[in-house]
């Protein structure tokens, strides 16, 4: 095995020993140093690198929550959006569902109480309290029921000059067509619920624009940027 020996005198060799020279020494101190130096460096940059790492890895954990927040209120607004649509489509269906419901309730009611039509013409005629000359046209049906109760009716129109009370075959049994001076009341059942319809859908109707501006102001962010693209 060969030392290196850091002293030396002159030119004098000492034995299993080698003499550096004071150049090679100072070239040595500084690759020593470089060494080192190149070693600080390399764990500084090693360093630096974990942490930029790490800032991008959180930043990019925040971006990506982001993005799913983003994308959870997209998903919310069109999931409100659709149960908007849905809930017009079903208030449309149920107003012709719900007449037809009434129609065949009252319908049955009126088969089960026929006596029910007094009470249908009672309730016309109080209306019309003001007219002279008022003409019933009810259903030969019923003609007989409603004339056992023309005391009665003829009571609410106490000021009429004239009650007539006449079978009428296109009138539907259970319902009435009273004719005044003034003009016709219609108080026939199918008559009556078409109006109800009528009434309800035009609700609807007034009631869906508010729901669609309201939509308009709900756009999806996603859909929001596409337009803006």
């Amino acid at each position: 095995m060969k030392f290196f020996s850091l002293i030396f005198k002159h030119n004098e060799v000492v034995p299993n020993k080698k003499v550096l020279a004071p150049e090679a020494f100072s070239a040595l101190l500084d690759a020593k140093e470089l060494l080192e130096k190149t070693k600080e460096d390399s764990e500084s940059y090693t360093r630096e690198t974990k942490e930029e790492c790490e800032v991008l890895r959180k930043n990019a954990k925040e971006q990506g929550f982001k993005e799913g927040c983003e994308q959870w209120n997209s998903q919310l607004a069109y999931l409100e959006k659709e149960t908007h649509s849905l809930r017009n489509k079903v208030k449309e269906a149920l107003v012709p569902l719900a007449i037809a419901s009434v129609k065949k309730i009252l319908g049955k009611e009126l088969e089960i109480h026929p006596e029910a039509i007094v009470s249908i013409i009672a309730k016309a005629l109080k209306e019309l309290t003001q007219h002279k000359k008022i003409i019933i046209h009810v259903n030969p049906k019923d003609l007989a029921l409603v004339e056992q109760n023309r005391p009665e009716l003829k009571k609410i129109v106490e000021y009429a000059d004239t009650l007539i009370i006449a079978p009428k075959a296109d009138v539907t049994q259970g319902g009435c067509v009273i004719e005044t001076e003034a003009g016709i009341v219609n108080a026939q059942l199918d008559v009556q619920l078409a109006a109800l319809e009528k009434a309800f859908s035009t609700i609807l109707k007034q009631q869906n624009p508010v729901d669609e501006a309201q939509l308009k102001q709900e756009v999806p962010a996603d859909e929001a940027q596409n337009k803006q693209e």
